[in-house]
């Protein structure tokens, strides 16, 4: 049975083991505890979700380098090495050991499946996320100055940081027109907000991670940290200005504008729209949340975890494939 899985096979279809059961784990887990999570202080909570969005492609990896560790401690350190012990049938986690011939046709199609689905949700998610940054690319050509934020002459109702990498503040004239000036001031310090924390790059990593799961696994965590980031964003707005109504004020009156423009709301990802308008009200006037001490300390004591127990780790993953080879 030697040679059942090529060494190409074991390590491409552990990792993708490791990243479709932590990805299932975490956002099933999300949707389990949408309501608690919710409760989290904004800021805490667009850190936890961040950290488990992105966890799955975080542990594939570690899963894959924990599975090699104790063979290479032990080529390294010239002590017995375990796999010795095995017998033929039993697929070798370890560089040096494992089958370096192609494997089983069965291997490659599991995992030419998986790869597949990969590379077709990552190529429709690309195209989506190419759409908006084209409509939202031409935002700022030609517009006036306002306080720092490009001012677009539209008569839609929308702010928004526009850009992934060096992000500007971008408000229509519309919206402006329906504000009062210190309504005004409360949204430019919110897309300034956004700005400072890259928001905009946080959610399409997060959406690049998750883009391999059903909608229906990834809405609650993705729609989660979208509204932690709003309202983190409209808190620090609120300190700016003194005073948490005026930036409920704008949020109603930016939702109430964004009426009959959804089509173009939506390829600009516009965040003062009227999603979740009356959630992030309520929070402005009834801010009692919780914080929460996790975050990326977190993943990264789950992948020091998965190291400390990466002998048992290799095991059981040799085995759960030695199951598929058979």
């Amino acid at each position: 049975m030697t040679g059942v899985l090529g060494e190409t096979q074991l390590f491409l279809l552990a990792g993708l083991a490791f990243f479709f059961l932590s990805g299932t784990v975490v956002t099933v887990g999300v949707r389990v505890m949408r309501a608690p999570i919710g409760r989290i202080e904004p800021v805490s909570r667009a850190r936890l979700l961040t950290m488990l969005g992105v966890a799955p492609i975080v542990l594939a990896i570690a899963g894959v380098l924990a599975c090699v560790t104790p063979s290479a401690l032990a080529h390294a350190t010239g002590s017995v090495d375990h796999c010795g012990h095995h017998d033929d049938g039993h697929p070798h986690m370890c560089p040096w050991h494992a089958p370096h011939d192609a494997g089983s046709a069965l291997g490659w199609i599991v995992g030419g499946l998986a790869l597949g689905w990969l590379l077709a949700r990552a190529s429709t998610e690309a195209a989506r996320l190419g759409r908006g940054v084209a409509a939202v690319g031409g935002l700022g050509a030609g517009a006036d100055d306002l306080e720092g934020a490009r001012l677009i002459d539209s008569d839609a109702a929308f702010s928004a940081a526009v850009g992934l990498l060096h992000p500007v503040v971008v408000i229509s004239r519309g919206l402006r027109d329906r504000l009062k000036p210190e309504e005004t001031d409360a949204v430019l310090a919110h897309e300034r907000a956004h700005v400072e924390r890259r928001d905009a790059l946080r959610l399409v990593v997060v959406r690049a991670v998750l883009c391999a799961f059903p909608r229906t696994l990834t809405e609650p965590l993705e729609a989660e940290l979208a509204v932690a980031c709003e309202e983190a964003c409209d808190a620090h707005a609120a300190a700016q200005v003194d005073d948490p109504l005026v930036v409920a004020e704008a949020i109603i009156k930016a939702a109430r504008g964004a009426r009959g423009h959804a089509p173009l709301l939506a390829m600009a990802a516009v965040p003062f729209g009227p999603h979740a308008t009356d959630r992030r009200v309520r929070a402005l006037c009834d801010p009692s949340t919780r914080e929460s001490p996790l975050g990326l300390g977190a993943l990264l004591t789950v992948v020091a975890l998965m190291f400390v127990l990466a002998a048992p780790l290799h095991h059981v993953t040799e085995t759960l494939l030695g199951a598929l080879a058979h």
